[in-house]
């Protein structure tokens, strides 16, 4: 994945069920991306283990969030760095 105009550090990451226009919950969570000083994260990958099912041709998206894994909960309730930063159709 590459992306562009974050604040540097890291960011959690999500695959979701749903689509960017109709989101819902989170099916796969993700190692934390990182954005380097410039904002940008280049070419990073990331491996989901335990899928038991083909990717549909719709139905799942991508949300990066503005705060780190330690950061988008607390109590477990999402807080202020829960917002999603960038959201992609997969």
């Amino acid at each position: 994945m590459s992306a562009s105009g974050l604040t540097p550090g890291a960011h959690a990451a999500h695959i979701h069920l749903g689509s960017c226009q109709n989101q819902g919950a989170v099916q796969y969570m993700l190692m934390d991306f990182t954005a380097n000083r410039s904002g940008q994260i280049v070419h990073e990958t990331r491996t989901v283990t335990g899928v038991t099912t083909p990717v549909p041709a719709t139905g799942w998206y991508l949300n990066l969030h503005q705060g780190n894994s330690n950061t988008i909960l607390a109590d477990g309730q999402p807080t202020i760095a829960f917002r999603p930063l960038r959201c992609a159709n997969i």
